[in-house]
């Protein structure tokens, strides 16, 4: 008889997903496109690529029917897989392994990007990271034939103005980071809703809509504003000064549910649409999806979209995407985060923030970024606090490539952003104006 999931294992999965390894798990997608006419690449050539990474990689492909949808990749620089999935519009992620310290991330995506490079060179392919799709709608962009993708757009209109253009026009980059026990979890995630909205400022790429200049530095953090209420923003429960697992578990399991995967012998990956019943309400009359299972609650948690999210990880998703900052990214939350000092320091210094400041903020920065004033200071002003934290957590951890160079080497870029006063928006932008509006020009100048 299937044991029926019960409050308790929820709770218990969250305890048995700590850990005191504190590894690195990095994720970043970008745009295909031809660069004949810079059209998006559909999902028949799409396919073709991922056949040919598993010939090069091998590992498992990730079918769903006939359509192979993702791949997972033998592990290479760690002892577990990394994966390479499709977003609904295309965007080619990839999901890193778990590794011990940057110079490894990197050499992951480096390497990634490189093979990318070399297959995408065949095919007259290019490659573009921008938090949005600069040119583009929502109706020019090729469908990938997911299930769930599927149920998702029927959702997502009903629920905010914007959901169809985050999941067809963005990219983001992201860094996943390992909690040791309840306490630590929580004050990472306060540290993490606070300072999101600072992150969102600083890596912002994503100026450019339909063509043209917009008001936004980040339009891909525009369209979250909008996207579902229920399962998206900053959850004010993270800013309890007691809040623990099952706050966050409650929270989850009041979302309604997009989808259960009820997989069958042909099929791993197919998706049932349940009528948007919450979690809460499955786990006590499942009915005819029976048995609810911890895989059904780990699927339903993947589609709750906070700018902080907690799962077996805490993942950072405040970020535009860009060639220039996949490093960048999970070297600035690692410093601030890993380190125990740091740590310390931030939650003593940010936990006077509340839920309603960050909000206000998180709405600001899409436009205003890095010229924000906060609490009277610029964003700037914050980065020339925060980066030297992030440099210095990053030197104390001791990891030294080939070269001796420490982890820290990975922030030089934000450094130069914050010296010049010019975010990778900022330049978007002037490249825009330099171009009079060439795409092509812009194409080439962002992408990999």
């Amino acid at each position: 008889m299937t044991h029926s999931l019960t409050y308790d294992d929820l709770i218990a999965w969250f305890h048995n997903s700590e850990k005191t390894d504190q590894l690195i798990g990095s994720e970043h997608e970008k745009f295909l496109y031809h660069q004949n006419d810079l059209t998006p690449v559909t999902y028949q050539e799409i396919a073709q690529l991922l056949h040919s990474l598993h010939q090069k990689l091998g590992g498992d492909a990730i079918m769903e029917g006939a359509n192979i949808i993702g791949l997972k990749t033998p592990p290479l620089l760690g002892d577990k897989p990394a994966s390479i999935t499709l977003e609904p519009g295309g965007q080619f992620e990839l999901s890193g392994a778990p590794l011990a310290n940057l110079h490894l991330t990197c050499q992951e995506i480096t390497n990634h990007i490189n093979l990318m490079q070399t297959l995408c060179t065949e095919q007259d392919y290019g490659m573009l990271a921008l938090g949005y799709l600069p040119q583009y709608q929502v109706t020019d962009i090729p469908k990938m034939p997911k299930k769930r993708y599927d149920i998702m757009r029927q959702w997502m209109p009903k629920q905010g103005l914007c959901g169809l253009d985050m999941m067809h026009l963005t990219t983001t980059v992201q860094v996943n980071l390992d909690y040791k026990d309840m306490q630590d979890m929580a004050q990472k995630m306060r540290i993490g809703a606070v300072l999101q909205p600072f992150a969102t400022a600083l890596f912002a790429s994503s100026p450019l809509m339909n063509g043209a200049v917009s008001e936004y530095n980040s339009a891909r953090a525009n369209v979250w504003l909008d996207t579902d209420a229920n399962r998206c923003g900053m959850p004010d429960i993270i800013f309890a000064d007691d809040f623990n697992y099952q706050m966050w578990l409650d929270y989850l399991l009041d979302v309604p549910v997009y989808f259960l995967n009820r997989a069958t012998a042909s099929n791993p990956h197919d998706y049932v649409d349940v009528g948007g019943a919450t979690f809460r309400t499955l786990m006590q009359d499942a009915g005819a999806y029976a048995p609810i299972t911890l895989n059904d609650f780990i699927g339903h948690a993947s589609t709750v979209f906070p700018d902080v999210r907690l799962k077996n990880v805490i993942e950072m998703r405040g970020a535009d995407c860009s060639k220039f900052t996949l490093c960048a990214l999970p070297a600035f939350w690692v410093g601030l985060l890993y380190d125990d000092a740091n740590q310390a320091k931030l939650y003593d210094m940010l936990s006077g923030y509340q839920h309603r400041d960050i909000l206000t903020l998180r709405e600001q920065v899409v436009t205003d970024g890095m010229n924000l004033q906060w609490d009277g200071k610029s964003m700037y002003e914050w980065a020339e606090l925060l980066l030297p934290m992030a440099q210095a957590g990053l030197q104390r951890r001791g990891f030294y490539n080939a070269n001796n160079e420490d982890e820290s080497s990975f922030l030089n870029g934000l450094f130069d952003i914050v010296a010049n006063r010019e975010t990778i928006s900022d330049r978007v932008r002037a490249a825009y104006h330099k171009y009079n509006g060439d795409m092509r020009a812009i194409y080439d100048e962002f992408g990999f």
